[in-house]
């Protein structure tokens, strides 16, 4: 059974060293990777989420999300540049979907990242 689909904002352990509970690096994360990937393997292709600091429009390689798009309280940015494959046994929760239009955008970023296009 799939409990992650693409688009899917998760709470994850970010930290290299995990075996050290003090040394969490807990940040929210876009699920990148495609359903039929999320429901086989034991990992997930994400996009680290950071508070937008002031930034009013999204940029090459960040998406803008508002506040009340996914419930963090906070303008965000997507980070489509920073492409990173995780363990499942580090996501922590589920805090939410990315509507399409975000979604969209996320991907469009992550393949201009990877020149795709």
């Amino acid at each position: 059974m799939n409990l992650f689909s693409r688009g899917d904002v998760i709470l994850v352990n970010l930290s290299n060293d995990t075996s050290n509970p003090k040394s969490e690096m807990i940040s929210p994360a876009v699920v990148v990777s495609s359903d039929t990937l999320n429901a086989n393997l034991d990992t997930l292709i994400v996009c680290p989420v950071i508070d937008a600091n002031g930034i009013s429009e999204s940029r090459i390689g960040a998406t803008l999300v508002p506040e009340d798009v996914i419930g963090l309280g906070k303008n965000c940015l997507v980070l489509s540049f920073q492409i990173r494959s995780i363990i499942k046994n580090r996501i922590i929760r589920r805090v939410g979907s990315l509507p399409d239009a975000y979604l969209k955008q996320v991907q469009e970023g992550v393949s201009a990242a990877l020149e795709l296009q």
